[in-house]
């Protein structure tokens, strides 16, 4: 064999083993993001599976509406005995506030314990509730924006517990959420519990932000 054909092999074969390199580099790197995908998928799976068994929902029934506190305190949950009693209830009251605003508020005054209903919460009803009563309505079920928010009877809503619900649990509160079928996000009302009586009441009700529209006043519907 010349000087020649030694060359030629030299070069043919340090360009196999840099093509050689190059392959299992390039394998190992695909097998490296394959796996963080997996992984991240995994975990995310993981995550999700995890929130899932956290989150849990208690459905309330209401064969009839509470048109006042009397009323109110005739139905089960008017005990308050358990955290998203008084959720329910809320809801409940707040769907007669444009009908009759001071009988929602008696109820809403029961309902909140040792607290009132201020006059800063009542300004506040005021200009969230105002002739939007379908705000309320969007939390029970059967309501959505084509049909105006008109929830199925018997009414009925969901309150639900999710992760994050414990979070102040040991200074006596709890956050519960409930769905708005306008609004995409969980919206929060937070309780408050008596020790000695072992009674839950309303704390804070972060729930009666805008929501989409009714289809009846929608201009471009």
């Amino acid at each position: 064999m010349g000087i020649l054909d030694s060359l030629v092999n030299s070069v043919a074969n340090s360009v196999k083993r840099e093509a050689k390199n190059a392959a299992n580099n390039a394998m190992s790197s695909a097998k490296r993001t394959a796996q963080t995908t997996i992984n991240k998928a995994a975990d995310k799976g993981i995550k999700t599976v995890a929130s899932n068994l956290q989150r849990k929902e208690m459905k309330v029934v209401f064969k009839t509406l509470p048109k006042n506190l009397e009323e109110l305190k005739a139905l089960p949950e008017a005990s308050l005995k358990e955290p998203h009693y008084a959720v329910a209830l809320a809801m409940a009251a707040l769907l007669l506030y444009n009908e009759d605003r001071d009988a929602c508020v008696e109820m809403l005054d029961y309902l909140n314990g040792p607290s009132d209903v201020g006059e800063y919460s009542k300004q506040f009803m005021d200009d969230r509730l105002e002739e939007k009563d379908y705000v309320v309505k969007s939390f029970f079920e059967g309501s959505k924006p084509e049909n105006n928010y008109t929830p199925t009877e018997p009414y009925t809503i969901k309150v639900i517990q999710t992760a994050v619900t414990d979070e102040v649990v040991s200074e006596g509160y709890k956050r519960l959420f409930v769905q708005s079928s306008g609004a995409d996000a969980l919206r929060e009302v937070r309780v408050r519990t008596k020790p000695s009586t072992g009674q839950w009441f309303l704390w804070e009700i972060y729930a009666l932000s805008d929501i989409r529209i009714p289809k009846s006043a929608d201009p471009w519907s």
